[in-house]
């Protein structure tokens, strides 16, 4: 091997000197000493940000945490790294020192992934070239001079690395690439794969396969728990934050409360609370008293814990595993509530928390953005203890209007149903659900429970002709005139159309998520209605619903106690909210089904919200305002007549 003296000495006819000058510095390079410091020490002393509101050198100061995560990227030990961090707590600075370090000290090509391709350009064109130029130990091995255009906004070259930035939409460019170091950001945005390509979490990790001591890192905000973010971080050792306590000095991990956390309670948990007195008279909040008073409340000695506590809690504090993993796995969570800055101060974040209660949205976005924990109908979950009613509990009111609906199956059991109390406020009682095999038994239920013919609604999905048929069995005719035929006022048909799904009510022009239409029946000699609505959006008032009174326009939405409960709740977790990201990054919300859960009583309560709103018992002016999306005609789309806006049933002389 020839050592640097001896290369020194040789004669190089066919490099000018400033090439040999190179050559020589390269070798240099490769052949030095692996440096002392640690990745976070390098940061700090070498690594300046550039992008509009922090132009900053690297620092940890009120963001120790970052340091064990930083670390890790030096760590032989560490093969895939799992972030799981609230908005504003530095998961994107933290990545992009690390790839610094290992541009800077050990070199590699890095692929770098984010949920679109738009959005990577985005982010390596205004702060990751930025980064790289002011930060002068990466600025000189950057191409210049003639060699500067090599800086593509996809791909640079740093010295001996390579850093690709892909998109997850584009998973053909990111299947030909070998990489030893992988970041994923955002997973939980990622385009999904399709039956001729795999996804870009698979596709990326493959890049990894051939190389020594490759790394992997996943870095998101969760969103639900079978989200992937989540999954792998359940893999992972599962570190979490713990502090001393400014006044007891035993340790504490931030947390909101026990009704908003998928964590095993350990014991250690600092909640937070605010002053009760903050509470008005209407059952609202004081915000500017709630956001003054919020503090963590330490478990060991009731201390209250402020944020002027917690940089120097940080300072002191460390990662501790709570799971146990396979060899190089290791996971860290991290809510806003240790960020120390303007917007993660209790305070702030309680006002936030509040405000998302009452909004169309719900908490989702505060759980996934703000505590960094998988959307698991946390807020549903806590309050259903409050809407439960005992079988004797008292009407709500006078003069309930009870519906039954039935989810029509063609597997057994084939019929599922809900009976529900609804009451001219807009409050709801539960009052039976369960399954049955035959149409005659279902004819018993609606019996038993006292529901009246017109208050039956069923879904013909998937049994159009056959539901159709035993609509007609009961109700009875009603005359519309001479110049059409009868309308059955009975048993009625439903089915739900997608989010783009709008009708416009006849008189008014306003658009509806719902509508009644009719398709003929007997020889056309007569009319059948049928309950056309918008499953995403009567979803989205069930979700609102069952978050309690304070998130829904202060409507009761009640279940009478039953023993089935359980079986009953499962039905109804099975489908959420998921988001999705398009082509061009932005982001979306679809209901997903769960894998493997059943769906029916979820159904059932879609189809309870619909048919009350038709029979004027729920009145959700939220909902109807929804008309940003173009409207289409599901009835031609469902090869049904000319749709016929009319919803009024009191119009058609239908008796209450």
């Amino acid at each position: 091997m020839i050592d640097l003296a001896t290369f020194d000495q040789l004669e190089t006819p066919r490099l000018t000197e400033s090439q040999r000058a190179d050559v020589l510095a390269e070798i240099r390079r490769y052949f030095a000493d692996r440096p002392t410091e640690s990745v976070t020490d390098y940061c700090l002393a070498h690594l300046h940000f550039d992008e509009p509101g922090n132009r900053n050198p690297f620092s940890t100061e009120g963001a120790e945490y970052v340091r064990e995560p930083l670390d890790s990227f030096a760590d032989p030990e560490v093969s895939d790294g799992v972030l799981v961090f609230g908005s504003q707590a530095r998961k994107t600075g933290t990545l992009m020192g690390g790839v610094a370090w290992v541009c800077d000290n050990d070199p590699a090509r890095v692929v770098w992934v984010m949920a679109a391709e738009g959005q990577a350009q985005s982010f390596a064109e205004t702060r990751w070239l930025p980064f790289l130029r002011r930060s002068p130990r990466l600025a000189v091995q950057l191409p210049s001079g003639s060699d500067r255009h090599a800086v593509k906004k996809l791909q640079q070259q740093i010295g001996a690395s390579i850093v690709n930035f892909f998109g997850s939409n584009s998973p053909g460019n990111l299947a030909s690439i070998p990489a030893r170091v992988v970041v994923l950001d955002e997973v939980d945005k990622f385009s999904e794969g399709t039956a001729r390509e795999a996804d870009a979490v698979n596709l990326a990790e493959q890049r990894t396969k051939a190389q020594a001591n490759a790394k992997r890192y996943k870095a998101s905000t969760p969103t639900m728990v079978d989200g992937l973010i989540w999954q792998e971080f359940l893999k992972t050792d599962q570190r979490r934050r713990f502090l001393p306590c400014p006044h007891c000095g035993k340790l504490v991990v931030l947390a909101w409360s026990k009704a908003y956390t998928v964590f095993p309670l350990t014991g250690a948990e600092a909640f937070i609370v605010w002053d009760r007195a903050a509470r008005l008279p209407s059952g609202g909040w004081d915000l500017d008293r709630v956001e003054a008073s919020a503090r963590a409340e330490c478990p060991h000695c009731r201390g209250a814990i402020r944020d002027s506590d917690k940089s120097r809690m940080d300072r002191e504090g460390r990662w501790i595993a709570t799971a146990t993993a396979a060899r190089g796995y290791r996971g860290w969570h991290l809510p806003s509530l240790y960020a120390a800055g303007a917007e993660t101060t209790f305070g702030k974040l309680a006002r936030r928390f509040l405000q998302a209660k009452r909004s169309l949205m719900g908490l989702q976005g505060f759980i996934n953005g703000e505590l960094a924990e998988p959307f698991d109908n946390q807020e549903t979950r806590s309050e259903r203890y409050e809407i439960i009613v005992a079988s004797a509990a008292a009407p709500l009111a006078a003069d309930p209007l009870r519906i039954l609906t039935v989810d029509h199956q063609l597997v057994s059991p084939f019929f599922w149903f809900v009976v529900r109390d609804w009451y001219p406020s807009g409050d709801s009682r539960r009052i039976a659900f369960g399954s049955c095999e035959e149409w005659s038994t279902l004819r018993e239920i609606q019996q038993k429970h006292g529901v009246a013919d017109n208050r039956v609604v069923i879904d013909h999905k998937f049994s159009t002709a056959t539901v159709n048929a035993e609509c007609l069995r009961w109700g009875q005719l009603v005359a519309q005139g001479p110049s059409r035929p009868p309308i059955w006022v009975g048993w009625m048909p439903c089915r739900g159309f997608p989010k783009n799904a709008r009708w416009k009510d006849r008189k008014t022009g306003v658009p509806m998520i719902y509508s009644r239409q009719s398709a003929t029946a007997d020889d056309a000699r007569l009319e059948l209605p049928v309950l056309y609505f918008n499953g995403p959006a009567m979803k989205d008032i069930l979700a609102k619903l069952r978050r309690g009174p304070d998130a829904a326009m202060g409507l009761r939405w009640e279940l009478v106690e039953d023993p089935q409960d359980a079986m009953y709740f499962n039905h109804l977790d099975a489908e959420y909210r998921r988001p999705i990201t398009d082509r061009r990054g932005r982001v979306e919300f679809e209901w997903t089904c769960r894998s493997r859960r059943p769906n029916h009583l979820f159904d059932c309560e879609v189809q309870q919200i619909a048919a009350a709103m038709f029979h004027r018992r729920l009145r959700w002016a939220d909902a109807m305002l929804h008309t940003s999306e173009p409207a289409i005609d599901p009835a031609a789309a469902a090869r049904a007549p000319a749709h016929r806006a009319d919803d009024s049933q009191l119009e058609l002389g239908i008796p209450a």
